[in-house]
């Protein structure tokens, strides 16, 4: 280590930055807390989705168009919100995704179903 900081103090080492961290995170689309909501909810409706219910009947193609269709809703809606209304909504998908996880497949049917 010593050597290294001789060497070449600009480099940072083996542990990537926060920095490198925070944007392989944007890249590879971590995103906000609504929109790892919208991930999650197409999981578990893909898991939940059987003879009684088809992605047609929730509004989408596919899981993906589903997940696809869900962040785009949100990035139209964050969009106009303040930043406290914001905060708020975070929150609230924060704590919807811990909801979701408690939510059984007949739960789930019932609320995406037309």
């Amino acid at each position: 280590m010593v050597e290294q900081g001789i060497e070449n103090p600009r480099v940072g080492g083996s542990i990537p930055s926060s920095a490198t961290i925070f944007l392989a995170l944007i890249l590879f689309g971590c995103g906000d807390r609504c929109e790892v909501l919208c991930r999650e909810v197409g999981g578990k409706l893909d898991a939940c989705l059987g003879d009684s219910l088809s992605w047609p009947d929730v509004g989408a193609r596919s899981r993906a168009d589903f997940v696809d269709q869900c962040r785009l809703d949100w990035g139209r809606t964050n969009g106009d919100l303040t930043s406290s209304d914001l905060a708020e909504a975070l929150d609230i998908c924060r704590t919807g995704s811990d909801e979701l996880a408690a939510l059984t497949c007949d739960e789930m049917r019932v609320l995406y179903a037309p």
